[in-house]
């Protein structure tokens, strides 16, 4: 997961064969415990939001329609890197 902060990246979190890793300083609090607790085909993502991570937690809400304000793509252009999965435009 990369977040843009004041247009800056900063990757969170990366999934590379099964293998949670953590390359920058961008996300903060425990991380190692929740990737110590995600199954190999379950997404950190929700077991952040179920252990209620600051950071991660608005991010797993905005995925959910009736409480998101955020816009999500799917990407179809070759502008647009196709990670198979939405990309988040705007909140």
């Amino acid at each position: 997961m990369h977040s843009y902060p004041k247009g800056r990246k900063q990757i969170w979190f990366d999934r590379h064969d099964g293998e949670i890793e953590f390359p920058g300083e961008g996300l903060r609090g425990e991380k190692l415990e929740l990737a110590r607790r995600t199954r190999s085909d379950g997404l950190f993502l929700s077991v952040a939001a179920q252990f209620n991570h600051d950071q991660l937690l608005p991010v797993f809400e905005s995925t959910e329609p009736e409480r998101s304000r955020c816009r999500w793509i799917l990407p179809m252009s070759r502008s647009v890197p196709d990670h198979g999965f939405p990309c988040l435009v705007s909140c």
